[in-house]
Protein backbone atom coordinates (compact mmCIF):
# COMPACT_ATOMS: atom_id res chain seq x y z
CA UNK A 1 0.00 0.00 0.00
CA UNK A 2 1.47 3.23 -0.92
CA UNK A 3 1.63 6.04 1.81
CA UNK A 4 -1.87 8.02 0.27
CA UNK A 5 -3.43 4.35 0.87
CA UNK A 6 -3.59 3.30 -2.83
CA UNK A 7 -3.26 -0.21 -3.17
CA UNK A 8 -0.93 -1.88 -5.96
CA UNK A 9 -1.05 -5.12 -7.38
CA UNK A 10 1.98 -6.27 -9.02
CA UNK A 11 1.26 -8.89 -12.41
CA UNK A 12 4.37 -10.95 -13.25
CA UNK A 13 5.50 -14.44 -15.35
CA UNK A 14 6.72 -16.49 -11.91
CA UNK A 15 7.98 -18.74 -15.67
CA UNK A 16 10.09 -15.63 -16.29
CA UNK A 17 8.28 -14.90 -19.54
CA UNK A 18 7.06 -11.24 -20.99
CA UNK A 19 3.35 -10.54 -20.02
CA UNK A 20 0.68 -9.14 -22.22
CA UNK A 21 -1.71 -7.23 -21.31
CA UNK A 22 -4.99 -8.77 -23.11
CA UNK A 23 -6.59 -6.81 -26.06
CA UNK A 24 -3.50 -5.18 -26.42
CA UNK A 25 0.10 -5.38 -28.31
CA UNK A 26 1.70 -3.86 -24.87
CA UNK A 27 4.29 -6.52 -23.23
CA UNK A 28 6.14 -6.13 -19.61
CA UNK A 29 8.07 -8.10 -17.67
CA UNK A 30 5.87 -6.85 -15.15
CA UNK A 31 2.84 -4.87 -14.47
CA UNK A 32 1.79 -2.38 -11.63
CA UNK A 33 -1.51 -1.04 -11.36
CA UNK A 34 -3.61 0.50 -8.98
CA UNK A 35 -6.58 -1.48 -7.08
CA UNK A 36 -9.54 -2.36 -9.36
CA UNK A 37 -7.59 -1.70 -12.42
CA UNK A 38 -9.66 -3.50 -15.33
CA UNK A 39 -5.88 -4.73 -16.69
CA UNK A 40 -5.29 -8.68 -17.23
CA UNK A 41 -2.52 -10.15 -18.64
CA UNK A 42 -1.41 -13.54 -19.89
CA UNK A 43 1.87 -15.21 -20.77
CA UNK A 44 3.70 -15.10 -23.44
CA UNK A 45 6.21 -17.64 -24.96
CA UNK A 46 9.08 -14.69 -24.99
CA UNK A 47 11.68 -15.29 -21.90
CA UNK A 48 12.47 -11.94 -20.13
CA UNK A 49 16.45 -12.59 -20.81
CA UNK A 50 16.23 -13.10 -24.35
CA UNK A 51 15.78 -9.19 -24.60
CA UNK A 52 17.58 -7.78 -22.00
CA UNK A 53 20.75 -9.75 -23.17
CA UNK A 54 20.13 -7.97 -27.07
CA UNK A 55 19.41 -4.91 -25.86
CA UNK A 56 22.50 -4.78 -23.33
CA UNK A 57 24.40 -6.19 -26.64
CA UNK A 58 23.40 -3.13 -28.35
CA UNK A 59 25.16 -0.84 -25.76
CA UNK A 60 28.44 -2.01 -26.56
Amino acid sequence: MREDGVRLYRSYSTDNLYIRKVGTEEVYSEAIDVEDAPYEYIETDTPIEEFEQSAEEGEE
